[in-house]
This record gives structure tokens, C-alpha cells and sequence, in this order.
């Protein structure tokens, strides 16, 4: 997993052809993006696109652990705050599938307390592959509001 802020998103264009193209999106969009219409924005059809999300940060919303397998996210805070959690696949436990895409996006629970929490704050993102179990989305009460974009990158 990857942490940091936007402004140092060129340090990660290595990382893929597709997530240098993710990340300059985030980069040249930053602004309007904390204003663009919730829904998803393709960049490159299915093999990146963008989730702009509103998310009620209250704590009857339902974040719970999640991994994927065809593709990596990059979780990027517009606006307000979120905490977030990660723990790697080895230390989780596979509870079902859920048919976003078939076969791509499961949900985990944690087999011994292994996850570890994060703040993000705007302009932060995180960039989670095949290996990084999350939980996004995460109640804060000092941060009613939160507007994330997440990028799926196509592996």
C-alpha cells in the first residue's frame, strides 16, 4: 500500500502505465473534482475509471473489509476526512463475493486484529493492490461530509 499526498504523485508513475495515468488524472482534476456530479468518470473505459463518492461520514454507514483481484484502487480525498483501514490478505479471512464484477471484489474479516488505521485528509490519497485488504470510509465525527473519488485501475 501506498500512502501520501497528491503533490507527490509523480514519485509513483513507475508504479504502471495505467497508474501514472490515474494519478495525473487526480492531479489535473483535483479542484473540480471536490464540485463535479457524484457517479462514475471514465478515463480510459474499463480499464481505469473513477468513482466520485459522497460518503456520510456517520457511524451507521456500513465500511467493512475489502480486497480485490482485477484491480488495484487509488482512494483519493476531495474533501473533508476519512479514516481508513488496511491489513494485508495474509492476516484476513475471506467471508463472500460480492457481484460488482464477478470474481473481482470480496469481503474479508480479520482473523486476529491485524488492521491498522489511518487518517486522510484532502488532498491524501492511497493507493491499495491486490495484497491490501481496506476498509474505507470509516466513521469520524469531526468530519460530517466526505467527498472521495476512487480510481480502479485495471491490473
Amino acid at each position: 500500500m501506498i500512502l501520501d499526498n497528491i503533490k507527490n504523485a509523480k514519485r509513483y508513475y513507475s508504479y504502471s502505465d495505467r497508474v501514472k495515468t490515474a494519478l495525473e488524472y487526480l492531479e489535473e482534476n483535483a479542484e473540480a473534482l471536490i464540485t463535479m456530479e457524484a457517479g462514475r468518470v471514465d478515463i480510459d473505459g474499463d480499464n481505469i475509471y473513477a468513482l466520485v463518492l459522497d460518503r456520510p461520514c456517520d457511524p451507521d454507514y456500513d465500511s467493512y473489509w475489502e480486497g480485490h483481484r482485477l484491480y488495484l484502487d487509488i482512494h483519493y480525498v476531495a474533501d473533508g476526512e476519512e479514516w481508513f483501514g488496511w491489513a494485508h490478505i495474509s492476516d484476513m479471512t475471506e467471508m463472500e463475493y460480492v457481484a460488482q464484477i464477478p470474481g473481482e471484489h470480496a469481503k474479508y474479516k480479520d482473523k486476529r486484529h491485524a488492521g491498522s488505521y489511518f487518517l486522510m485528509r484532502k488532498g491524501d490519497f492511497c493507493l491499495t493492490d491486490l495484497e491490501d485488504i481496506h476498509a474505507p470510509s470509516i466513521y469520524r465525527p469531526n468530519s460530517p461530509f466526505l467527498r472521495k473519488i476512487c480510481v480502479k485501475v485495471k491490473l
